[in-house]
């Protein structure tokens, strides 16, 4: 499951930005928490009969292993069903010289491309971000005016993700809290809501074949299948 890696606690602060100030003002690692929030998540799912190998695979626009150093555009990526918008980026070689940018594009027919972000590769590392929204289709238009680089890029499925942000929050406020219904407590039980209520309709897809790609029959909701212990 290749999502959870990639939260940070910006993305915490902007779920909640009148509390930021207070719950960030002493304490500036929340890694335990998170920790717990991803077992728990898994154990959920496994719970309910989800195969965590088989869990949201990536949708690869490019694979790390060749390095480049001329201008290129990849082959469209197939289509993607499941609706993806973690972008990561991970530049596994780089030599210095030169631009090297990545202009992210996507299409829901293939044949018309806009443009989604336009970023320059400066050094090895991880960039990831949340797209402003989906499409169908994933290409990179690369320039590379010196120098050479290897990167993998490819996109994840952001449902898991907002289950283990809404997991994360609820203990940490549960670490906060000190009176019932204070500030603290009243948020616990909105973001444990928020989780229970997620948990209830996503659809988790699944690359049940192995071959890569989703298909339209290649997802549960997680009501279907509760496992009673």
């Amino acid at each position: 499951m290749p999502l959870e890696e990639y939260l940070t606690e910006d993305d915490l602060k902007s779920c909640i930005p009148e509390l930021s100030r207070f719950l960030w003002s002493e304490e500036t690692n929340f890694t335990p928490q998170k920790r717990k929030a991803i077992e728990e998540v898994m154990l959920e799912l496994s719970n309910r009969g989800f195969n965590p190998a088989e869990i949201m695979p990536r949708l690869y626009i490019r694979y790390a292993g060749t390095i480049e150093s001329a201008d290129h555009t990849t082959e469209p990526s197939n289509e993607d069903l499941a609706a993806r918008l973690r972008y990561v980026l991970d530049v596994k070689v780089f030599t210095a010289g030169g631009l090297k940018t990545l202009i992210l594009q996507g299409s829901n027919d293939s044949e018309t491309w806009e443009t989604i972000d336009s970023r320059k590769a400066e050094a090895l590392g991880i960039i990831s971000f949340i797209l402003p929204r989906s499409y169908l289709y994933y290409r990179l238009n690369v320039t590379i005016t010196g120098g050479s680089i290897d990167y993998a890029a490819f996109l994840c499925d952001t449902s898991i993700e907002k289950l283990i942000t809404y997991k994360w929050l609820e203990l940490i406020l549960l670490d906060r809290f000190t009176t019932e219904n204070d500030q603290y407590h009243l948020k616990m039980k909105y973001f444990r809501k928020e989780y229970e209520n997620l948990l209830g309709k996503i659809r988790i897809w699944m690359d049940k074949d192995s071959d890569g790609k989703l298909g339209l029959n290649e997802f549960s909701k997680t009501t279907t299948i509760k496992i009673l212990k």
